[in-house]
């Protein structure tokens, strides 16, 4: 090779070099997010059959004989592992702790309370488990409580501390509990409604306190003849050590950092139903709805209303404006799960046993839960062809414990 070809040859790998960088840059900033088209799924007439993303159905009755349990709305199932599952229950008559079941259903034991001393609760905010310690952390209104798994008291960090400590007076009802034993708050300065970010440790000491939104548009509202405030909402989910912000003010959740700074993670396609911050927000518009929001290895899953003027011609029922949002991260897929004429209830259309329609309730792991009413479970079963159904129907009371419905996913 010439000392003129090898100066060419040179010069045009030190070309390749330096242009590759911006190409990389180039390809990055220009990737479109994925989008979760919440608009088009609006739209849609069609009604998305279970076996679509799940492959199994089971039907489990709690503890039935030997322990009381009362509204299947008020029921959380939070951690499951190979032999138990636990279900948190917030019911302002009885029933209020958290309960260990075995997978067949039979009760183990319960921990966490009604009470007034550090390791009872009275109002069951939120509840969150610890990935890496698999420890459990409650919120109430006036403090958070920790456990182990196994229903062991460990601490509790009273709510009043947090707000001295951050110049914050208003922390929301969702939380998070983060490895290496940190809880995640979202919390709103009622001075300037500007949302915030908050983290704690286990001692009290706050970590972090970032403010991630300009203020929360409020508005005024009146509800049985009382003038209140409304805010806009946000909310963390966490999954696989990763926390995820959505929020009613932006068509965008973020990802964040140990440090919470924020990184655009999905788009949210509203399309003509698109959120409005305007007056008529909650009369024409679909806004993301109260705090459900999560996510695991294939699903995110959040719940949205619709304004009163944007009743769709398929629903009915008396919550008919409230839907579930499911977007399938591995085909893109976006589900609105609507209402079934006729069961007045809303989910995926059961093609698995061709049982009532599945709305999901929580992911965990590769399954996702949904707890029904026995009286409902028994009316449901009466109107679908589903045997398996007909038979725990057959054996429950309208006094009986909740039914836990669990799917298998693909």
């Amino acid at each position: 090779m010439s000392i003129t070809t090898n100066k060419i040859f040179y010069f045009i790998a030190a070309l390749i070099l330096l242009v590759r960088p911006f190409c990389s840059i180039a390809q990055t900033v220009g990737s479109p997010l994925p989008t979760i088209n919440i608009g088009a799924a609006l739209d849609s007439k069609h009604i998305a059959p279970l076996s679509s993303i799940a492959s199994k159905i089971e039907y489990t009755t709690l503890g039935e004989g030997e322990i009381f349990l009362e509204g299947a709305n008020k029921a959380l199932l939070f951690h499951e592992d190979k032999e138990f599952i636990y279900v948190a229950i917030h019911n302002p008559v009885s029933s209020t702790g958290c309960y260990k079941f075995t997978k067949n259903g039979k009760f183990v034991s319960s921990f966490a309370h009604k009470g007034n001393r550090g390791d009872e609760f009275n109002s069951l905010m939120d509840i969150s488990v610890a990935e890496d310690t698999r420890n459990v952390a409650i919120r109430d209104m006036t403090k958070v409580i920790v456990y182990d798994i196994n229903g062991n008291f460990i601490t509790y960090i009273p709510v009043w501390d947090i707000f001295n400590h951050t110049s914050i007076d208003h922390l929301n009802s969702n939380f998070n509990f983060l490895n290496g034993g940190k809880l995640l708050f979202s919390a709103r300065d009622s001075k300037n409604n500007d949302g915030y970010a908050v983290i704690y440790n286990l001692e009290g000491e706050r970590i972090v306190r970032k403010k991630i939104n300009g203020p929360l548009f409020a508005a005024k509202t009146e509800l049985a003849g009382r003038i209140g405030t409304q805010y806009a909402r946000q909310a963390f989910s966490h999954w696989n050590n990763q926390v995820k912000l959505i929020t009613q003010m932006e068509d965008i959740i973020y990802s964040l950092d140990d440090q919470m700074n924020m990184k655009p993670a999905y788009m949210l396609d509203f399309g003509k139903y698109r959120n409005s911050l305007k007056a008529d927000w909650e009369e024409n518009k679909v806004l993301i709805s109260g705090v459900q929001f999560q996510e695991n290895s294939r699903f995110i899953m959040f719940r949205i209303s619709l304004g009163v003027n944007n009743i769709l011609p398929d629903q009915n029922g008396l919550d008919g404006r409230i839907l579930t949002i499911v977007y399938d991260k591995s085909k893109q897929t976006t589900y609105a799960l609507k209402y079934h004429k006729g069961l007045a209830v809303s989910g995926f259309a059961n093609d698995l046993d061709n049982g009532m329609p599945f709305r999901p309730m929580a992911m965990l792991g590769n399954k996702m839960y949904q707890f029904v009413d026995a009286a409902v479970f028994i009316a449901m079963a009466s109107k679908t062809n589903s045997i398996r159904m007909k038979e725990i129907a057959s054996k429950l009371t309208e006094e009986s414990n909740p039914v836990l419905i669990e799917i298998t996913l693909k």
